[in-house]
């Protein structure tokens, strides 16, 4: 698999890398995206009701029946501490229609798809991430709104049980367009991400014990026909943070009165050049302060979108290391969800004025411009 998966990348997502193994349990990251690279998920059964087929870069799932449809990567998790991040366009999606199931035994109005994680091989016992929206009063068009629910479900022995639920209306696609959808595990705890554009923390739960080696896939329920453009499922071996620097916006201040470097100072998110499978984390500000290594620390200042709630002024975003080229450093950028990405990042000043970050194996860059002391 190549290295250039569209991982919401945040410039700052998840580490890009190959995947480690095609056989055994996850080490590291896992990738499906693209046509060519959906190999290894694999629906729990092949009825003529439900269909699996890729199409130019994705996967289209058809399930007619009045059942969900489970998707699962055939390689087991390695860690009880990951994430699995899917994106995923529910094509019956449209306010006032509703979907039949196979021999119009059922018409549903809202249809679901996910995530699924914790799941057994067999998919008797799974946990999912549902999606699926519905209007307050579809044809009042004073009163009416359209909401997504996302809820989080417990399958066991046939049964589901809700574990937690809540409605949004913002930040997310609320018709038949892409949403990502993540679902981070530590042992037994849950933290769920939704977004169009931004993933946004919606809610946090516990979860029941499992055993046993267990899976990750995505689910299309009932009555529901999905697009799945990637899923990733990556080892999170316990909780990450930034170092942090000890800078505050007034010593940072303070420090580039001072300073005769021409590149300290503050630097603002001016533009980028990304390709199809990358997303930003955030239109930051930086600060650029000079180490006793000829390199610059970066201090995160403001401007995430991703995981806003998560960064602080002060934590350290980024290392520039110098080269043996003038104005040219190499790069250890840590991304929205806090995993390093070092393969081949290089920071390049362009001018005393402008900074631009090259992620060359994602085919992406983005420029900074220096700007004044800022007012905070």
């Amino acid at each position: 698999m190549g290295n250039k998966a569209y991982l919401y990348m945040r410039l700052c997502v998840a580490t890009v890398a190959m995947v480690l193994c095609s056989v055994g349990a996850i080490a590291g990251t896992r990738y499906h995206f693209g046509a060519n690279h959906f190999e290894g998920l694999c629906p729990l059964d092949t009825q003529a009701s439900r269909t699996h087929s890729a199409e130019g870069d994705y996967l289209i799932d058809h399930n007619s029946l009045g059942s969900s449809m489970i998707v699962l990567d055939t390689v087991p998790v390695a860690s009880m501490n990951y994430r699995v991040q899917g994106r995923i366009a529910n094509l019956h999606n449209k306010p006032g229609h509703s979907y039949s199931t196979a021999g119009g035994s059922r018409k549903l109005s809202a249809t679901q798809c996910g995530i699924v994680f914790n799941a057994t091989r067999d998919g008797s016992r799974y946990v999912a991430v549902l999606l699926s929206c519905h209007n307050t009063a579809l044809h009042d068009d004073i009163n009416d709104r359209r909401l997504m629910t996302v809820s989080v479900v417990a399958h066991s022995n046939g049964a589901d049980s809700t574990l937690a639920t809540v409605t949004i209306d913002k930040g997310v696609n609320l018709y038949d367009d892409f949403n990502s959808v993540e679902a981070r595990i530590e042992a037994n705890r849950l933290s769920v991400g939704v977004g169009n554009k931004w993933l946004q923390s919606v809610l946090s739960c516990s979860l029941p014990p499992t055993s046993g080696p267990i899976f990750a896939g995505y689910i299309v329920g009932a009555a529901c026909s999905t697009r799945l453009e990637r899923l990733v499922v990556a080892e999170t071996p316990g909780e990450r943070r930034p170092a942090e620097s000890g800078w505050t916006v007034e010593t940072l201040k303070e420090h580039f009165a001072k300073s005769n470097d021409p590149y300290e100072g503050f630097w603002q998110y001016l533009d980028r050049e990304t390709d199809d499978w990358t997303r930003i984390g955030g239109k930051y500000t930086l600060a650029l302060v000079a180490t006793a290594r000829g390199g610059y620390d970066v201090i995160y200042v403001s401007g995430a979108k991703v995981y806003a709630s998560m960064w602080h002024t002060g934590m350290v975003k980024a290392h520039m290391s110098p080269t043996i080229f003038t104005g040219t450093y190499r790069v250890q950028w840590s991304d929205a969800t806090f995993e390093v990405i070092d393969d081949d990042v290089f920071g390049a000043f362009e001018s005393e004025s402008i900074l631009n970050m090259r992620f060359p194996v994602l085919n992406s860059q983005m420029r900074f411009s220096r700007i004044l002391p800022i007012n905070q």
